[in-house]
């Protein structure tokens, strides 16, 4: 039996993990992919892997929330300070924002082709765990401008599946136009800025 780690060596461990598997993933796939080369390159068994992430879906889907948890954390800065032209210099930073390099990551690992399998075959609490986090996300990220709207008659449900479609669009920009995607995603993103901002 194999000594058990430290809480600051699983802290370590996992971040390792996540950092790897994210390359991995990126490079090579989420099918080709293999647990056991990702544990070796961090230093630990398949076995001792699997006590941090019950299952390669599970993994995957941790490996995307972190992945989003960074996106998140920088999204504050599409707000802009000069509210003269307020609406159409927000749509402008969003559409910058979901064209940034760690957005394209994320989409290039979304588009390994086994987002179905892999969504199948993840616990129903993992995916509801993470939609309720989506929910507490929307109105914390429009905290900066909540003196521009009535949090209270939003449906965050609405704004929560407006997102979702402008990064399905994102995943399927080849099959809805690579000629038009921008202007398609403007739009997407006007619509949910006018459904918000009540100025």
């Amino acid at each position: 039996m194999g000594k058990a780690f430290t809480d600051r060596e699983k802290e370590i461990i996992y971040r390792k993990l996540i950092e790897v598997g994210s390359l991995s993933i990126a490079k090579s796939g989420f099918k080709k992919t293999s647990i056991e080369d990702i544990a070796k390159e961090v230093g630990i068994s398949k076995g001792a892997f699997y006590t941090f992430f019950p299952s390669k879906e599970v993994f995957f889907f941790k490996l995307m929330e972190v992945l989003e948890k960074e996106v998140k954390s920088e999204f504050a800065s599409v707000f802009p300070k000069d509210r003269s032209n307020f609406k159409d210099d927000i749509v402008n930073n969003i559409y910058e924002f979901i064209c940034s390099d760690k957005i394209v990551e994320i989409i290039d690992i979304i588009n390994c082709g086994e987002l179905d399998n892999i969504m199948k075959k993840l616990p129903d609490n993992e995916m509801e765990k993470h939609l309720n986090k989506d929910r507490e996300d929307i109105v914390e990220f429009f905290e900066p401008v909540k003196d521009m709207m009535n949090l209270n008659t939003l449906d965050i449900e609405y704004i929560m599946g407006m997102v979702r479609l402008i990064f399905f669009s994102l995943i399927h920009k080849k099959q809805i136009g690579v000629s038009v995607i921008e202007k398609v995603i403007r739009t997407q993103i006007k619509s949910i800025v006018n459904y918000i901002v009540n100025i």
